[in-house]
């Protein structure tokens, strides 16, 4: 079997697991002594990292994976350390090799979807990880039309589809957050705003026409002497709530770091009264277990933001309907 196509992406994946579970439970101490005798390990994993689509799913998820802990093995260690682990880790993986991975998986169309879409979870991680420490990220995402692909990935309504694209939006926000020049990229070229507002009423709705009244949550499981059908029903609405609200609450992150960094807001692309956005809040404000009490939160946070921001806006606050919401949705259900 070893010798086979499939045995030998098998034995590498294995290989790469056990390397990722040794760093993130030895720590840094082993990684240096593995790095001494192998000094060409993240040469190796580069070249990994540029073949994603014909090493196999499982090698790929591994190297990934893999690579993602390495680099995370350097945070929270002192500076001399973390120095001298860079210096054998040379200029880590560069962040422009895992963008080009990205992009190539954003852009396949899949046969295999829910391989593909380990795979791309995985990368998305990794992307989030050399962002963090890379902040020249504006080249990287408009390489080859890197924002447009992650935007038609929002696009997808899906259950199977969701956490890749909250992943996704985590990327962006974590890369707008990091450079403002990268957040004009992103909300002006690319109108990330309305594009967030659109997909976030896109997903409340769909939220609101799942059949189910009050908190999921309270709901009773089903009874032994139920059918295999309605069971699987249930634990199917458990998990399209969640994963409905996990996005829902994602855009609204996204649509926070528009309002909140200066550069968008210089160049006025933070008007929040035009598109969908104030009819969502409001919907969400109107059936706050419905939507979940965390994303009915940090929807209550973004008005707060908007008011003490700029006091003006309170009249159109009223107007449309969202201050009069939160005043009604104040109960002790919604404060407990």
């Amino acid at each position: 079997h070893a010798r086979t196509t499939e045995g030998r992406q098998e034995v590498v994946a294995i290989s790469l697991y056990a390397l990722c579970n040794a760093v993130k439970h030895l720590g840094p101490g082993f990684l240096r002594q593995h790095l001494q005798k192998r000094p060409g390990l993240f040469a190796e994993l580069c070249d990994l990292l540029q073949n994603l689509q014909t090493i196999g799913h499982e090698a790929g998820v591994a190297a990934l994976r893999a690579t993602g802990a390495i680099l995370d093995s350097r945070y929270g260690q002192n500076r001399t350390e973390m120095s001298q682990l860079s210096q054998m880790l040379g200029l880590s993986v560069p962040h422009g090799i895992v963008a080009c991975a990205l992009r190539a998986l954003l852009s396949e169309e899949p046969s295999d979807l829910d391989n593909h879409y380990k795979v791309l979870l995985a990368a998305l991680d990794l992307f989030q990880i050399t962002t963090a420490s890379n902040h020249q990220t504006t080249v990287q995402l408009g390489h080859a039309g890197m924002i447009l692909a992650m935007l038609e990935l929002m696009q997808k309504t899906d259950v199977k589809s969701l956490p890749a694209v909250v992943a996704m939006l985590r990327c962006l926000e974590l890369a707008a957050e990091v450079s403002g020049t990268t957040a004009l990229v992103l909300f002006r070229e690319f109108r990330g705003l309305p594009a967030f507002s659109t997909r976030l009423q896109q997903e409340v709705d769909l939220l609101m026409a799942l059949d189910f009244n009050g908190d999921v949550y309270d709901m009773e499981p089903p009874p032994e002497d139920v059918t295999d059908e309605e069971r699987t029903r249930y634990w199917a609405l458990l998990e399209e709530v969640s994963a409905r609200r996990r996005l829902c609450r994602q855009l609204l992150k996204n649509i926070q770091v528009a309002l909140q960094c200066s550069e968008v807001v210089q160049a006025g692309l933070a008007n929040v009264f035009q598109g969908p956005l104030m009819d969502v809040l409001k919907k969400a404000l109107q059936e706050p277990h419905k939507v979940g009490l965390c994303l009915f939160g940090t929807a209550i946070d973004i008005v707060s933001n908007l008011i003490q921001d700029d006091p003006s806006r309170v009249p159109q606050m009223i107007e449309s309907g969202v201050l009069p919401g939160i005043v009604e949705a104040l109960n002790k259900d919604t404060m407990r």
